[in-house]
């Protein structure tokens, strides 16, 4: 036999526990009152991160020390998980490893090792919650639009006229932040047209670089976007093998298009790099030359970095080097063996702006080591593994 209260309170406990649920799935809406003054400012120094704002130092050293020093007394946003722990530890013996073949080598390796600890701290103080990655990236936005407004108003620095610099100094690295944050600026929006604005502003910004690299990571990082949620795994695997043919096709193609039609002067000087680099490569060791080994001796000139960083890390540090990194980059944070086929929109906008870094290190020289790509490795390791559940999905108005 049932009592009426006990049968009504049991009528109300699948509706309860149902309600419970569906409120711990809906996702909560980011909305510009959630935005943090201070983490925007920070993301609004991105103009500067190259430039050498004090005595020689570049502003992204600057603003690094400042992020991870606010992170030690700030408390994590996301949910406790050993993967973080276990991405610190694997980078931390990777730069162990790579110094002692760089004191074994007689190299000079105090300032890049430690630089590399800097950037591995940076991207595990957002991987952990300790930064608001929202926020900063909102400042990003800011911070590059001024840096083109100002360039065109002759307030910056021009080294590579006619094309958008800036105070980023180069118009290849200027072309992978335009790229890479432009990717990220997707994780932030909701609604379609806010999207579509977004896409077409920083890739104009970005054809204004006249980086051909970087704009054919951005085309393939889009298509990525696109088909994210859509694709189950083995499709993902064919697409991304598709989207470096069509990288190949895409650098040809444009190679000596339109305001691209005058650089052959400049590709003939690129191939004379590359032909040096694989001469080194073939004449490293498997464990490496040691920290800042990348670089080559060309005719009118010496000590040219290298342009493929690929080569840079096995030069520097051997096959363990480029295999750590390359897993930590396409694996752990653009997680292209992920069974997960519905992601969050941050992790999805995170793997592009991977995919970003993947193509413009194949014809750039230091890219995986930059503070862009550990922006874009510390939203991913943030969202995919520490992210607070019912937050997942958040994204602004």
């Amino acid at each position: 036999m049932t009592f009426p209260a006990e049968s009504r309170t049991a009528s109300r406990l699948p509706v309860a526990v149902s309600a419970t649920l569906a409120l711990a799935s809906a996702p909560t809406r980011f909305t510009w009152r959630d935005v943090r003054l201070y983490e925007v400012v920070l993301g609004a120094s991105v103009a500067f991160w190259r430039y050498p704002v004090v005595a020689g130092i570049p502003g992204e050293i600057i603003v690094m020390i400042i992020v991870i020093g606010f992170g030690m007394f700030t408390r994590p946003r996301g949910r406790a998980s050993v993967a973080p722990v276990i991405v610190a530890v694997v980078y931390a013996a990777m730069i162990f490893a790579v110094v002692l073949v760089s004191v074994g080598a007689g190299a000079d390796w105090q300032q890049r090792a430690l630089r590399m600890v800097l950037l591995g701290a940076f991207g595990l103080t957002i991987a952990v919650g300790r930064l608001d990655w929202r926020s900063f990236v909102t400042g990003t936005i800011i911070g590059l639009v001024v840096n083109a407004v100002a360039f065109y108003a002759h307030l910056t620095p021009n080294e590579y006229p006619p094309f958008l610099t800036g105070w980023l100094g180069d118009k290849n690295v200027a072309g992978l932040y335009y790229a890479a944050i432009g990717l990220l600026a997707l994780g932030l929006f909701q609604r379609t047209w806010t999207r579509v604005l977004i896409i077409a502003m920083f890739g104009a910004l970005l054809w204004c670089t006249g980086s051909r690299t970087s704009l054919a990571g951005y085309v393939v990082a889009l298509a990525w976007w696109a088909i994210r949620n859509r694709a189950p795994l083995l499709v993902r695997l064919g697409a991304f093998l598709a989207g470096i043919q069509l990288l190949i096709w895409f650098e040809a193609e444009f190679s000596q298009t339109g305001p691209f039609a005058d650089r052959e002067g400049t590709d003939l000087f690129r191939s004379i790099i590359h032909a040096a680099e694989r001469a080194k490569v073939a004449a490293t060791p498997w464990t490496g030359q040691g920290l800042n080994a990348a670089w080559v001796d060309i005719p009118k000139h010496p000590h040219m970095w290298f342009h493929d960083s690929y080569a840079a890390l096995y030069v520097e540090g051997g096959f363990m080097m480029l295999i750590v990194m390359l897993t930590l980059v396409v694996v752990v944070g653009m997680g292209l063996l992920s069974g997960h086929r519905i992601v969050s929109p941050g992790l999805r906008a995170a793997e592009g702006a991977l995919i970003v870094v993947l193509v413009a290190a194949w014809q750039l020289g230091e890219v995986f080591f930059t503070s862009a790509a550990f922006l874009a490795l510390g939203i991913a390791w943030y969202e995919r593994f520490c992210a607070p559940r019912e937050r997942v999905a958040r994204t602004v108005e």
